[in-house]
């Protein structure tokens, strides 16, 4: 969703620049930030950003409103969530997120899963990523010999 944010903000920006207007220049990560991560001295700038008509406001508030997803406590409020998101994607009718939402739709019971059984396999994935550049690390100098 954030990728799609950026292309829809990123066509925009070049549109309103043909115009000479900055209005977005300088908001890629403005508006990649989750609310919760802005910082400080951001939030004026970004708060004119959501009042905005401008798609780019619409798909952040798009992007923000799927990551309620995963606040459901079972299936059935998640999946009533993803509906009622995709419905809105769809009557907006950016291609972009359409593509997001059909690509979610696509994986919607293994994606809604998480909220019965909130296990992530990150945690994982990060320690043998930790393992694999130690190994990578080492490879050079460490000769590993067989146990007797």
């Amino acid at each position: 969703m954030n990728e799609a944010l950026n292309d829809v903000r990123g066509a925009e920006a070049k549109a309103l620049a043909k115009n000479d207007d900055d209005t977005l220049v300088g908001t890629r990560q403005l508006c990649l930030w989750g609310k919760e991560n802005l910082p400080k001295h951001r939030q004026a700038e970004f708060a004119k950003l959501k009042r905005s008509d401008l798609a780019t406001a619409e798909v952040w508030a798009q992007k923000e409103n799927l990551r309620r997803l995963w606040n459901h406590p079972t299936t059935r409020a998640a999946r009533s969530h993803f509906k009622d998101w995709a419905a809105w994607v769809r009557k907006a009718g950016r291609a972009r997120v359409i593509k997001v939402a059909d690509m979610i739709e696509s994986r919607l019971e293994d994606v809604i899963s998480y909220c019965e059984h909130p296990i992530s396999s990150g945690p994982m994935e990060g320690m043998n990523s930790i393992i694999m550049a130690i190994q990578r690390a080492g490879a050079a100098t460490v000769t590993l010999k067989p146990l007797e």
